[in-house]
Protein backbone atom coordinates (compact mmCIF):
# COMPACT_ATOMS: atom_id res chain seq x y z
CA UNK A 1 0.00 0.00 0.00
CA UNK A 2 1.23 3.42 -0.94
CA UNK A 3 0.63 6.48 1.10
CA UNK A 4 1.06 9.98 -0.29
CA UNK A 5 1.58 12.98 1.96
CA UNK A 6 -1.49 15.25 2.02
CA UNK A 7 0.28 18.46 0.95
CA UNK A 8 1.52 17.19 -2.44
CA UNK A 9 -1.85 15.52 -3.07
CA UNK A 10 -3.68 18.77 -2.26
CA UNK A 11 -1.39 20.73 -4.58
CA UNK A 12 -1.97 18.21 -7.36
CA UNK A 13 -5.77 18.50 -6.95
CA UNK A 14 -5.58 22.32 -6.90
CA UNK A 15 -3.50 22.29 -10.09
CA UNK A 16 -6.04 20.01 -11.78
CA UNK A 17 -8.91 22.31 -10.81
CA UNK A 18 -7.04 25.39 -12.03
CA UNK A 19 -6.28 23.77 -15.39
CA UNK A 20 -9.88 22.66 -15.89
CA UNK A 21 -11.14 26.19 -15.15
CA UNK A 22 -8.60 27.56 -17.63
CA UNK A 23 -9.94 25.20 -20.30
CA UNK A 24 -13.41 26.72 -19.83
CA UNK A 25 -11.93 30.21 -20.22
CA UNK A 26 -10.33 29.13 -23.50
CA UNK A 27 -13.81 28.33 -24.85
CA UNK A 28 -14.59 32.04 -24.59
CA UNK A 29 -11.39 33.24 -26.26
CA UNK A 30 -12.17 36.25 -28.40
CA UNK A 31 -15.61 36.80 -26.87
CA UNK A 32 -16.04 40.27 -25.38
CA UNK A 33 -16.65 40.50 -21.67
CA UNK A 34 -18.85 42.99 -19.88
CA UNK A 35 -22.42 43.60 -18.75
CA UNK A 36 -23.83 44.51 -22.19
CA UNK A 37 -26.11 42.42 -24.37
CA UNK A 38 -24.57 40.24 -27.03
CA UNK A 39 -25.87 38.86 -30.29
CA UNK A 40 -24.96 35.20 -30.73
CA UNK A 41 -25.71 33.90 -34.21
CA UNK A 42 -24.42 30.47 -33.26
CA UNK A 43 -22.98 28.69 -30.23
CA UNK A 44 -19.29 29.23 -31.12
CA UNK A 45 -18.62 31.47 -28.08
CA UNK A 46 -21.10 29.90 -25.66
CA UNK A 47 -19.20 27.72 -23.19
CA UNK A 48 -22.25 26.48 -21.28
CA UNK A 49 -25.96 26.76 -21.98
CA UNK A 50 -27.30 26.21 -18.48
CA UNK A 51 -29.32 29.22 -17.35
CA UNK A 52 -29.50 30.64 -20.88
CA UNK A 53 -32.60 31.20 -22.94
CA UNK A 54 -32.47 31.89 -26.68
CA UNK A 55 -34.75 34.84 -27.47
CA UNK A 56 -35.52 36.17 -30.96
CA UNK A 57 -36.77 39.72 -31.29
CA UNK A 58 -38.47 41.04 -34.43
CA UNK A 59 -36.41 43.45 -36.52
CA UNK A 60 -37.44 47.09 -36.47
CA UNK A 61 -36.99 49.18 -39.59
CA UNK A 62 -35.40 52.59 -39.01
CA UNK A 63 -38.03 55.33 -39.55
CA UNK A 64 -35.69 57.17 -41.94
CA UNK A 65 -35.52 54.26 -44.39
CA UNK A 66 -34.37 54.15 -47.03
CA UNK A 67 -31.22 55.65 -45.52
CA UNK A 68 -29.54 56.25 -48.89
CA UNK A 69 -31.88 57.90 -51.38
CA UNK A 70 -31.60 58.96 -55.01
CA UNK A 71 -30.52 62.60 -54.95
CA UNK A 72 -28.53 62.93 -58.18
CA UNK A 73 -29.53 62.54 -61.86
CA UNK A 74 -26.85 59.89 -62.56
CA UNK A 75 -28.38 57.60 -59.92
CA UNK A 76 -31.22 56.73 -62.30
CA UNK A 77 -33.11 53.77 -60.84
CA UNK A 78 -31.09 53.56 -57.66
CA UNK A 79 -29.30 53.50 -55.45
CA UNK A 80 -29.18 49.76 -54.99
CA UNK A 81 -27.45 49.47 -51.65
CA UNK A 82 -26.36 45.89 -51.82
CA UNK A 83 -22.85 47.21 -52.02
CA UNK A 84 -20.19 47.26 -49.35
CA UNK A 85 -19.71 49.32 -46.18
CA UNK A 86 -16.39 49.50 -44.32
CA UNK A 87 -15.46 51.35 -41.14
CA UNK A 88 -12.37 53.50 -41.67
CA UNK A 89 -11.55 55.02 -38.28
CA UNK A 90 -14.56 57.14 -37.30
CA UNK A 91 -15.92 57.17 -40.85
CA UNK A 92 -18.09 54.65 -42.71
CA UNK A 93 -17.30 54.27 -46.39
CA UNK A 94 -19.86 52.76 -48.78
CA UNK A 95 -19.67 51.62 -52.38
CA UNK A 96 -23.07 50.99 -53.92
CA UNK A 97 -24.64 50.21 -57.29
CA UNK A 98 -26.82 52.46 -59.39
CA UNK A 99 -28.46 52.00 -62.78
CA UNK A 100 -28.83 54.79 -65.27
CA UNK A 101 -28.67 53.11 -68.65
CA UNK A 102 -25.79 50.95 -67.36
CA UNK A 103 -24.86 49.64 -63.94
CA UNK A 104 -22.34 51.89 -62.21
CA UNK A 105 -20.66 52.02 -58.82
CA UNK A 106 -20.86 55.12 -56.63
CA UNK A 107 -19.31 56.14 -53.32
CA UNK A 108 -20.74 57.70 -50.14
CA UNK A 109 -19.49 58.23 -46.60
CA UNK A 110 -21.03 58.74 -43.19
CA UNK A 111 -20.04 59.33 -39.59
CA UNK A 112 -23.14 57.71 -38.09
CA UNK A 113 -24.50 55.27 -40.70
CA UNK A 114 -27.74 57.26 -40.99
CA UNK A 115 -26.68 60.42 -42.83
CA UNK A 116 -24.67 59.75 -45.99
CA UNK A 117 -22.66 62.30 -47.98
CA UNK A 118 -21.95 61.70 -51.66
CA UNK A 119 -18.70 63.60 -52.34
CA UNK A 120 -17.91 64.80 -55.85
CA UNK A 121 -14.88 62.68 -56.77
CA UNK A 122 -14.17 63.78 -60.35
CA UNK A 123 -13.27 60.24 -61.46
CA UNK A 124 -15.91 59.20 -64.02
CA UNK A 125 -17.70 61.20 -66.66
CA UNK A 126 -21.49 61.20 -66.81
CA UNK A 127 -23.13 63.23 -69.60
CA UNK A 128 -20.00 65.35 -70.07
CA UNK A 129 -19.33 66.06 -66.39
CA UNK A 130 -17.08 64.48 -63.76
CA UNK A 131 -18.84 66.40 -60.98
CA UNK A 132 -20.24 63.23 -59.36
CA UNK A 133 -19.53 60.44 -56.89
CA UNK A 134 -19.06 57.69 -59.49
CA UNK A 135 -16.03 55.44 -59.19
CA UNK A 136 -16.83 52.89 -61.94
CA UNK A 137 -18.90 53.75 -64.99
CA UNK A 138 -19.12 52.56 -68.58
CA UNK A 139 -18.29 55.32 -71.07
CA UNK A 140 -21.42 54.47 -73.07
CA UNK A 141 -23.95 55.68 -70.51
CA UNK A 142 -26.82 57.24 -72.45
CA UNK A 143 -29.43 57.94 -69.78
Amino acid sequence: MCSLPLLPLSLLLALGLALSARADDDNLAGAPSGPWRRLFLDDAHVARQSGLQRVFHPARKHPGNPIVRKTEPWEGFGPYVHGTVFRDGERLRMWYFIYSGRYMTAYAESSDGLTWVKPKLGLCEFKGSKDNNLILADEKVTA
